[in-house]
């Protein structure tokens, strides 16, 4: 059995390299993030430079989203970085998918208006690409900001919008997302049963 033998030592090489790349990979950014102070200015860290723009979009959103989760107020410029590099090279979908993310930052910051207006600027983006999937996020984000402004009606009219682009395209998890924030304006508005049934959908939805 020599053959196999080869291939089994070949195998269990080829996952300890996987293995041990993902390991540093992790450290380096467990490094990135642990040596990033709520005050420093930040640059685009080396080990991001050589990838390609998409990954480097990518990996500069992952950053910002998790110090916007350590509540470390340099989320946002790895979001400015993320977006310089989108707009220069016209990656449309990133770009909205960065306002998005803006968005959000602002809706936990209480800056409402600022919200609206980042999503907005998603919204606009994701018809221009005709993106369902983008749209049906989009118009959920800005009912969740109308809704922490007490605009329930306008809140729900863009859930609802949300909830019949994701059903247009069979996208459970922006069905559930969606219902489930119908839910939330029900429970707001005194309709206790109602909304109850608006959160087992959703529960369902998302099994």
């Amino acid at each position: 059995m020599p053959f196999l033998k080869k291939q089994y030592n070949e195998s269990g090489h080829f996952l300890l390299t996987l293995l041990l790349s993902l390991f540093l990979i992790g450290t380096t950014l467990q490094n990135i993030l642990a040596h990033t102070s709520p005050t420093a200015k930040i640059s685009i860290p080396d080990s991001i430079k050589g990838l390609t723009d998409s990954l480097k979009i990518d990996r500069l959103i992952r950053l910002g989203v998790a110090l916007q989760k350590q509540g470390n107020p340099n989320d946002s410029e790895y979001f400015e970085q993320a977006i310089n590099i989108a707009q220069q090279k016209s990656l449309l979908p990133q770009v909205a998918e960065i306002f998005n993310r803006q968005g959000v930052r602002e809706r936990y910051a209480s800056n409402y208006a600022l919200s609206l207006s980042l999503h907005n600027r998603s919204l606009k983006i994701a018809k221009k690409l005709k993106d369902t999937s983008l749209l049906s996020i989009t118009y959920n984000n800005i009912g969740v900001t109308y809704r922490r402004t007490d605009n329930y009606l306008k809140a729900l009219d863009n859930h609802l919008n949300a909830l019949k682009l994701a059903e247009s395209i069979h996208d459970s998890l922006g069905m559930a997302m969606a219902i489930n924030s119908i839910g939330n304006i029900e429970l707001l508005i005194g309709n206790t049963d109602k909304s109850l049934n608006y959160f087992k959908r959703s529960l369902q939805l998302e099994r």
